[in-house]
This record gives structure tokens, C-alpha cells and sequence, in this order.
């Protein structure tokens, strides 16, 4: 009896401990994160992932953003990641873009469930966007896809904080100069 008790607990723990380590299929480009209590991923949707660069000699104007934008599986959200004035193409992987001088990672999440005339007006309490403070660019692959992981907090225009962590992504872009 005593044995059979011992196996019942033992196989209990093995189909327990197996269930929390099973990991969840990701697509081969996303954006994950978990935002505050709940686990997101975004599959890249119809606007493209890409970095912009170019600069006007006659001024003093550059374009020097990477833009990453999806859909959330289902279509219920979308997220921009963007980074400006980074010199993409001048970084050595890996590196954290948070810490880098003159640089601004920004994270916009929107519901797109929520009412049309509130979209980041004063009385939006759905829509979130901030400045990361820490993302991290592990790679950047021949064949152009970049990963890496992010994390920070952000917000709606009434106040309402939200926490992202955990966040990681594998998005292939596209480089492009731009005419000014």
C-alpha cells in the first residue's frame, strides 16, 4: 500500500512538473511580452518591420528609425516598438539600446476594441505608450532577422500604469533609405 502511495505521488509530480516546463510554440517572427498579468504575442501584421535611414546634406536632417509593428494573434491589439537616433547600422550586437546616448525606444499597445474618438486623447484609458528604458538587441542575422529581449512600463493618457516584462522578439526587417 505504502508503494503504491509512492507511485501515485510520484507520477502526480512528473505529469505536474512536465505541464509547467512544456513551452508554448512561437511563430518564427514575434513580439512577446507579458503585460501586466497577461501574456501577449504578436505576429508581425501588414505594415512592415523595417529601418529607415537617410540624411539631407544641404541640412541638417537625418531619419534614423527602426520600426517594429504587429498584430496581436486575433487582431485585438497592436504594438509599435520604435527606436530613434541609434545609427542602426553602425551598432555592434549585442547591445542594449536603452543606454545608448541621444536614443529613444518607445512602446505604443493598442486596444483596438476601444472607443474611436479616445485614441490617445486626454480621456484615453485603453491605449498605452512609453519610453523603454531597456531593450536589448542580441543579434542581427545575414539574413535580417534582429532578436533580442525589452522591458519597462508604460501608460495610458489618464495615468494608468502598466508593466512589461519578460518581453522578447525574432522579427526579420527590412532596410531602407529614405530620400529627403
Amino acid at each position: 500500500m505504502k508503494n503504491l502511495l509512492l507511485l501515485l505521488v510520484a507520477i502526480l509530480l512528473i505529469v505536474s512538473c512536465s505541464k509547467n516546463n512544456v513551452k508554448q510554440e512561437l511563430p518564427d517572427q514575434y513580439i512577446k511580452a507579458q503585460f501586466g498579468e497577461e501574456d501577449i504575442i504578436y505576429e508581425p501584421g501588414t505594415v512592415a518591420c523595417e529601418y529607415l535611414y537617410g540624411d539631407d546634406s544641404s541640412t541638417s536632417y537625418v531619419i534614423d528609425q527602426l520600426g517594429l509593428v504587429t498584430n496581436s494573434i486575433g487582431n485585438q491589439r497592436g504594438i509599435q516598438i520604435y527606436a530613434m537616433g541609434i545609427q542602426f547600422r553602425d551598432l555592434n550586437f549585442p547591445v542594449n539600446l536603452g543606454i545608448l546616448e541621444n536614443a529613444i525606444i518607445g512602446l505604443q499597445l493598442r486596444e483596438y476594441n476601444s472607443p474611436a474618438d479616445t485614441v490617445f486623447g486626454l480621456n484615453d484609458d485603453w491605449n498605452y505608450s512609453g519610453i523603454l528604458n531597456n531593450f536589448l538587441i542580441e543579434k542581427y542575422d545575414t539574413q535580417g532577422y534582429i532578436e533580442g529581449s525589452f522591458s519597462g512600463t508604460i501608460s495610458t493618457c489618464t495615468g494608468r500604469l502598466l508593466n512589461v516584462n519578460q518581453g522578447s522578439f525574432r522579427i526579420m526587417i527590412t532596410e531602407r533609405e529614405v530620400d529627403l
